[in-house]
């Protein structure tokens, strides 16, 4: 059976909740079973608030009074590892197969994965987590964010909070290209293309510790001109009127060095042939894209030229306050 999994703060933010025992206890406090609502998430590929997001992996341990490590969420494999459990939003209510309730006064880990269901993804009790072959070629709705969260040392405490806050990490890059048409100039952008970096490795993270960063290994071999999935369609822009800028490619990349990373346009003014320009480099100010960046590339068509300028980086989620997804209250502690 599913049960509900998020509630809504006051405030308006979601809250994600986890816990529970590894058995549906019949004569378990009712108060203590975990459930509740949210507003519908939207489907968005690139994640910029909580109500974007519509599935992710959790896992759970606590720590029991003799010291052992008690699976809560998660199923383990042939190598000792644990896939998550899927919690998912259906119809406003996010949820997950099954009952768990808390035990009291015992100390909790939880590491969760955005979204549910990526290749290979497993994680430790240690909240090592490993996720194999991630696929970061997609674009638009097919696209993945991945985003890592947890929370450790959680205690519930009898009649006490049983909410904990999630708060999730951006761990690829985002990499928009702008084009602007000049006062006087109708374009029609037949094409951007990004290539010269890879699209695909495996990724790695010790969650629940400050410091840890995401590694990434067996990076695939740099994707070509010819090759590239990063590919926009047309765009059709007018200078002089209220479609005088458009944001043609958004993606969300894997972090890596960017010495070969390369822009390619293809436009057409309006009235003359189309254009291609010749292919430019990413790495003029920064030669890596690093997680949780936002790097935004701006191309200007004037009347007689095209200029290559206005380069900015920020944290993702420059267009909301700060660059995590907040999911929850302020305090873990149970309370």
């Amino acid at each position: 059976m599913k049960k509900g999994f998020w509630k809504m703060l006051a405030t308006g933010i979601a809250a994600a909740v986890v816990g529970g025992c590894v058995e549906h206890d019949e004569g378990a406090d009712a108060s203590r079973e975990i459930g509740f609502d949210v507003a519908a998430a939207e489907s968005r590929a690139i994640i910029e608030e909580a109500g974007d997001m519509e599935t992710f992996d959790v896992w759970g341990w606590y720590t029991s009074t003799g010291g052992a490590s008690i699976d809560v969420f998660g199923t383990p494999n042939a190598s000792g590892k644990y896939t998550g459990v899927k919690v998912e939003n259906t119809g406003g209510a996010w949820g997950y197969e099954g009952e768990r309730y808390w035990v009291a006064d015992v100390s909790y880990n939880f590491y969760a994965a955005h979204p549910a269901g990526l290749s290979g993804a497993t994680c430790t009790n240690e909240g090592t987590l490993a996720v194999e072959k991630f696929d970061a070629s997609r674009m638009g709705e097919k696209a993945v964010d991945l985003m890592t969260a947890s929370v450790t040392n959680r205690i519930y405490r009898a009649g006490g909070n049983n909410q904990v806050g999630f708060t999730f990490h951006h761990e690829l890059a985002r990499v928009q290209v702008v084009v602007n048409a000049g006062q006087g100039v109708k374009v029609n952008v037949l094409g951007a293309k990004v290539y010269g970096v890879s699209t695909s490795g495996d990724f790695a993270r010790e969650l629940g510790t400050s410091t840890a960063t995401g590694t990434w290994t067996s990076l695939a071999t740099a994707v070509t001109e010819g090759n590239t999935p990063y590919i926009s369609g047309n765009t059709e822009l007018d200078g002089d009127g209220a479609t005088n800028q458009a944001t043609v490619l958004d993606l969300a990349v894997i972090p890596q060095g960017i010495t070969d990373a390369r822009l390619v346009l293809t436009y057409q003014r309006d009235g003359d042939t189309p254009r291609t320009t010749e292919p430019l480099r990413l790495d003029q100010n920064s030669t890596t894209w690093s997680a949780g960046n936002a790097y935004r590339y701006t191309l200007n068509v004037e009347v007689d030229a095209i200029t290559f300028s206005g380069f900015t980086v920020d944290e993702w989620g420059y267009s909301y306050s700060g660059g995590d997804i907040n999911i929850g209250g302020t305090t873990n502690n149970g309370n």
